[in-house]
C-alpha cells in the first residue's frame, strides 16, 4: 500500500520531500484530491519538490501517486461514507447538472480504462476463458450484478459457465471440482468483498488460473490472480460506477465469441431456438445465418 510505502521511505527523503510525506500520512483523504501545485502548498514546499518526491516514491507523473491515493480512500470508504461526502444533490445541483456530471465521469473513466489495457494481459485472458474447460465467474455483493451479466451472456457462446455469489447457489459446490484446466474470472472494487477474494484463493489452490477485474495492483485480487485487466473505478455516489467495467466485459465477450465464431455461433443458436419455443421474447428478431466459408 502506497501509505505503508511513503512510512518506510521516510528515512531516506529529503527535509522537503519529508515534509510532503507528513502531509500525505497526515491528510491522504485531502491530498488524495490535491494537484501537484495544491499539495506543495499545503506542505509549503515547491511544486518541484511534490513531482520529485512523486519520482522517489517510484511513479513517473504526479497523477500517478494521486491515483493510488485515491484508491487507497476508496477502498476505506463505505457507502454511508460515500452517501455523505455526495450531500443531498438536490440542494447543491439541478437533476440535469447531476446526470452530465455523472455521464461525464463515465466517458472519462472508459477512457482511462482503454489507455490502462494491455494487450498482453488482454489476449491471455481472452483465450484463457475460450479455452478453459470450466469458466467461473465470481462478483459478490455490489459486484454481483456486472457477474451475473457476464456469466449469463458467457454462456450463450460456450458451456460449463458457473456463477459464484453465496453457498445456496447451486454452482458453490462445482468450484470444488476446479482444477489447471480452469479460471476463475474475480469481479471487485473497492471495499473488496471477501467471498469474491476466498472464491479465488479456493480456485487458485485448485491449480485454477485466476483473471481479476479490479481497479488497482494494490487490489487483493490483483496480487493474487495470474492476469489483471484494471478498471477506472471513480465513486461519485453511494453506488459504484459500473459502466468502464461493463464496456470491458462487453468486449471480452466479443473477442471470445470470435475465438471460435462457428462453434459461437451454433451455441448460440440453439439457445435461441429454444427462447423461441417458450416464448421468451415478446418480439424477436431473426438470427442470420453465419457466411457460407464458416
Amino acid at each position: 500500500m502506497i501509505l505503508e510505502r511513503i512510512r518506510q521511505s521516510l528515512s531516506r527523503l529529503s527535509a522537503r520531500q519529508r515534509m510532503v510525506a507528513q502531509y500525505i500520512l497526515t491528510d491522504y483523504d485531502k491530498a488524495a484530491f490535491m494537484t501537484a501545485e495544491k499539495l506543495a502548498e499545503a506542505s509549503d514546499v515547491s511544486q518541484a519538490t511534490v513531482v520529485r518526491f512523486a519520482n522517489h516514491m517510484g511513479y513517473q507523473r504526479y497523477s500517478e501517486l494521486q491515483q493510488d491515493l485515491q484508491n487507497v480512500l476508496q477502498s476505506r470508504l463505505s457507502q454511508t461514507d460515500r452517501l455523505l461526502r455526495t450531500g443531498d444533490l438536490k440542494h447543491h445541483s439541478t437533476m440535469m447538472q447531476t446526470v452530465i456530471r455523472s455521464m461525464h465521469t463515465d466517458i472519462r473513466s472508459i477512457e482511462q480504462t482503454l489507455a490502462s489495457i494491455q494487450e498482453r494481459d488482454l489476449k491471455r485472458a481472452v483465450e484463457w476463458i475460450s479455452n478453459a474447460r470450466q469458466v467461473f465467474v465470481a462478483g459478490t455483493h455490489s459486484e454481483y450484478g456486472i457477474a451475473c451479466y457476464f456469466a449469463s451472456t458467457l454462456c450463450w457462446i460456450r458451456e460449463n459457465v458457473f456463477l459464484l455469489d453465496a453457498t445456496h447457489n447451486p454452482s458453490f459446490d462445482m468450484l470444488g471440482t476446479a482444477s489447471e484446466n480452469d479460471v476463475l474470472v474475480a469481479i471487485s472494487f473497492p471495499p473488496y468483498p471477501a467471498a469474491t477474494v476466498r472464491f479465488l484463493d479456493a480456485a487458485i489452490s485448485r491449480g485454477a488460473r485466476g483473471i481479476a477485474i479490479t481497479n488497482s495492483p494494490l487490489s487483493p485480487l490483483a496480487v493474487r490472480a495470474s492476469v489483471s485487466l484494471y478498471t477506472h473505478d471513480e465513486k461519485l455516489f453511494f453506488a459504484d460506477n459500473s459502466a468502464p467495467s461493463v464496456s470491458l466485459l462487453s468486449v471480452i465477450l466479443a473477442l471470445v465469441s470470435s475465438q471460435d465464431f462457428k462453434s459461437s455461433f451454433a451455441r448460440l443458436r440453439k439457445k435461441q431456438d429454444y427462447w423461441r419455443e417458450i416464448g421468451l421474447y415478446y418480439q424477436e428478431e431473426t438470427l442470420r445465418e453465419p457466411p457460407e466459408s464458416l
